[in-house]
């Protein structure tokens, strides 16, 4: 009993130790981060003050100087320091107070604009409603809320002199109903920024949790598909084994090892179908897609005159050429409009994580290779290597050429069906230069003469 309790404290000891390991990583980053950031700041205001010769108070340069003294600090002491669980977890509470001292010291050196000013405090809001408990977040607001309405009624009351930068700003501070109205909408947007950015974190995390969940039941599909693999393995080897010692039982066997490896294909072909379902029903708008892609690259296989182990590998391969999709936020895969830079590198991210995925699967066909290459041109302008020509696999050509006709011809959240005659023309133009020749000049006859359609 007490060899168990000591190897229990042991796992949580190495928890522990590698969640403070993982935060003190993340924390110096989040440092490094800063002062980049302020470096650039810094230089900013120089050219600023030398360049358009607006004049720049002393104590501004002094406040981001201080700035980068503390997170440089920070960072020494997070890196060479003992620092506890317990301690690293307040840090970023600590952190988001002092960086408020300074922006409220920034903010009033710069004039106090009142509407320009709230954006300093606003991005210390989002992070912390990002990144903190409820509580510590809602302080932040109310600390960001204080400090920029100390600035505000210390220059309307006249107790503190007001700082010009701009000098058509200080008749507001004379006037009271101004004065209040702009705080008391800053205070509102102060408010909603922290409420967004909290909503935001709890689906994300929910999100994740989503994630978590389906590579899960992946990984148990796989394990137990590894574990029908190993089994069957077991028996042909004891079917072999009685075919040597009785020559009679040779016909038996020989029905064995068939039923064997039909069951075999099976238990492959229902955890393929499985992955394939669950990427579908993370992105709803290509439901089928998988299967109609499947159906038409091992059309083309056919009409390229490939062996049939290698159409069979085609056709297999198109039915699980999307699950790295797994791993992308549905609200990407779903977007009704254009996708920014940062979704699009996700998006592009999905064939290396199908790769990952399926190399983990003991399959007859280079599988993870061809999910990997099938966004591949010919001339390298593909993803995620930039292979070219021969580079890439025969099989993955093809079943990029199916991709991009069914893709093109089918509606998606961003636009409807470009329809079968686009897809071709597309097919036609940029055959040699984007599309192989051949899988090329296979799809069009399919279509253009052989009737081919998607059912």
């Amino acid at each position: 009993m007490s060899g168990i309790l000591c190897i229990d404290n042991d796992i949580t000891e190495h928890k522990k130790t590698e969640e403070l390991d993982k935060l003190k990583s993340e924390t110096i980053n989040a440092f490094t981060f800063s002062k980049i950031t302020f470096l650039i700041f810094f230089i900013v205001v120089l050219a600023i003050k030398y360049f358009f010769r607006i004049h720049i108070y002393k104590e501004v340069y002094f406040l981001i100087l201080g700035w980068l003294a503390y997170c440089q600090l920070a960072q020494y002491i997070f890196k060479k320091g003992r620092i506890s669980l317990k301690i690293i977890k307040k840090t970023w509470f600590i952190n988001y107070v002092i960086c408020l001292l300074f922006t409220t010291g920034i903010f009033y050196y710069i004039g106090s604009i009142l509407w320009i000013g709230a954006i300093f405090f606003v991005f210390i809001i989002l992070y912390a409603s990002l990144l903190s408990t409820p509580r510590e977040g809602l302080i932040i607001a109310l600390i960001a809320f204080t400090c920029y309405n100390s600035i505000i009624f210390l220059q309307y009351l006249g107790l503190i002199p007001y700082k010009e930068f701009f000098k058509l700003t200080p008749y507001l501070y004379k006037d009271s109903q101004y004065v209040i109205t702009t705080v008391l909408a800053v205070g509102l947007v102060f408010f909603l920024i922290f409420i967004t950015g909290k909503n935001f974190a709890q689906r994300l995390k929910q999100k994740n949790a989503e994630l978590a969940y389906a590579k899960e039941e992946l990984e148990e599909w796989s394990g137990k598909l590894e574990e029908e693999v190993r089994l069957q393995t077991l028996e042909l080897k004891k079917v072999n084994k009685d075919l040597k010692q009785d020559a009679t039982k040779r016909k038996q066997a020989e029905r064995e090892i068939k039923r064997g490896y039909k069951k075999l294909q099976k238990s492959m072909e229902s955890t393929i179908n499985i992955m394939g379902k669950i990427v579908e029903t993370r992105d709803p708008y290509t439901a089928g897609h998988q299967q109609r892609v499947s159906k038409l690259a091992t059309s083309i296989a056919r009409e390229m005159k490939l062996s049939r182990d290698k159409i069979e590998g085609v056709r297999i391969t198109a039915l699980v050429h999307d699950v790295g999709k797994i791993s992308i936020p549905a609200e990407i895969l779903t977007k009704p409009g254009k996708l920014n830079e940062m979704e699009f590198n996700l998006i592009k991210n999905h064939p290396k994580i199908g790769y990952n995925i399926l190399m983990k699967t003991d399959f007859p066909w280079p599988i993870e290779e061809i999910v990997l290459q099938h966004h591949e041109r010919i001339d390298g302008s593909g993803y995620p290597k930039g292979l070219k020509g021969d580079e890439i696999l025969m099989e993955a050509r093809i079943l990029g050429v199916a991709d991009v006709v069914e893709a093109m011809s089918s509606h998606r959240p961003y636009r409807p069906a470009l329809g079968i005659d686009k897809a071709l023309e597309e097919i036609s133009q940029n055959k040699g230069i984007l599309y192989d020749p051949k899988a090329a000049d296979a799809c069009l006859k399919l279509f253009r003469e052989k009737g081919f359609k998607f059912e």
